[in-house]
């Protein structure tokens, strides 16, 4: 089952409520193997491990 990786900034409610979104649709497919980090909490080998990578991040 191919692993992704998201790794998504939520600073506001607005994001957070982004990011659940996008978590919960990811989710939804049984094909994915979905794991969630805090872009503090991710590193080198989380992303060596999946087969992609999402970064979601606001705009500033």
């Amino acid at each position: 089952m191919p692993r992704l990786l998201f790794i998504p900034h939520a600073p506001s409610p607005n994001t957070v409520t982004l990011r659940k979104a996008a978590s919960d649709r990811i989710s939804a497919e049984s094909q994915v193997d979905l794991i969630v980090k805090a872009p503090l909490d991710a590193n080198a080998d989380d992303a060596l491990q999946a087969d992609g990578v999402l970064i979601g991040t606001t705009e500033n």
